[in-house]
Parts: C-alpha cells; structure tokens; sequence
C-alpha cells in the first residue's frame, strides 16, 4: 500500500486496501476460530459448522468478486509494462 501510494499512477483506491484487510480478517477468522471451534464438537455437523458454512458461502462469494477486480488491475499493470 505504502509503494503504491507513493509512485504515479496509482494501482489500488483506499477502497480496494480496506478490502484487502478484510480478507485478511477472513482468513484468520476461517483458520483459526472455525478451527478451534470445530475441534472440540462431538457431533458433526452441528449448527456451529452450518453456520460458518453459511458465512464462508457468502464470503467466497464477495471475494471472488475482488479477485476478478484484482485481475482486472493486474492485467493493465502488465500491459502498461508490455510483460
């Protein structure tokens, strides 16, 4: 974020690294509380685990679509660099 705030043309909007962050929060929320609540439930499935199915279901879907934008500026990146 810091590098590309400091070169011209900028790449990613402040909208695009709130994102990031957030996938970030996505990801430490599915390895690591999915994980340890999961680990000690007898009974699987059980409604802990359809819950978190539910949230990554919806999740997945929201981050595909920042893949896609992210795509998107990688492609104008390398062409923009003719790589």
């Amino acid at each position: 974020e810091e590098l590309d705030k400091g070169n011209e043309p900028q790449f990613f909007g402040d909208d695009v690294y709130r994102n990031l962050k957030r996938i970030s929060h996505f990801r430490n929320f599915y390895c690591h509380e999915c994980a340890i609540s999961f680990a000690y439930e007898n009974e699987f499935p059980n409604a802990k685990f359809n819950d978190a199915y539910a949230r990554i279901k919806r999740d997945h879907e929201e981050l595909f679509k920042l893949f896609r934008g992210l795509e998107e500026v990688k492609h104008k990146v390398l062409v923009m660099y003719r790589r």
